[in-house]
């Protein structure tokens, strides 16, 4: 039985899991875009590409920014640990697999498409913008995350960046719990 078989045969389960995985990526954008600026965390981690090294931007920026290479290399970590995070002059400075050897780690990169970049620095509304930049903004498509050890971007709303955005990207021993890093 192949998978087209499956669906048709469980279509109700099948439309369930879709809208299950849709609610929660839309749940983890929100986390990670609206709840973290209402906190008043004006800082956050970025990761310059080129010259391989955690650097602290303004969280306002929208990646790739300038960083430490002097390129627009600059894209947004989500640097998470167990229990309590390191002070960041312990991290800035460190490679991804550096930071590995402490207890923090990068669940992910972010940064946005030329063209997602473009749009939001038009400064239109979404009712101005045609048809097809309207469905690009509102579906998120380029909005890209990639693992630190994965060379491809992936729209972020994508099934395939559903591991990424989970908010567990590793266990915690015992009962710590995992949080979110901010310098």
């Amino acid at each position: 039985m192949t998978i087209r078989d499956l669906i048709n045969e469980y279509q109700t389960a099948a439309t369930a899991g879709v809208v299950v995985v849709i609610c929660a990526t839309l749940g983890i954008l929100v986390w990670t875009t609206v709840g973290q600026s209402g906190t008043g965390v004006e800082n956050a981690y970025f990761y310059d590409l080129e010259s391989d090294e955690i650097f602290v931007g303004k969280t306002a920026q929208d990646p790739p920014i300038i960083g430490p290479s002097g390129e627009r290399a600059g894209v947004r970590a989500y640097v998470y640990a167990c229990g309590q995070c390191p002070p960041k002059d312990e991290l800035v400075g460190l490679n991804w697999r550096e930071l590995e050897q402490t207890p923090a780690f990068i669940a992910y990169f972010q940064r946005y498409s030329d063209r997602m970049l473009d749009l939001r620095a038009s400064g239109r509304s979404l009712e101005e913008l045609d048809q097809a930049d309207q469905a690009y903004m509102v579906q998120e498509r380029g909005d890209l995350v990639r693992a630190p050890d994965d060379e491809r971007w992936v729209p972020r709303a994508s099934r395939h960046a559903a591991r990424l955005l989970s908010p567990g990207p590793r266990p915690c021993p015992g009962d710590e719990p995992l949080v979110i890093c901010h310098p």
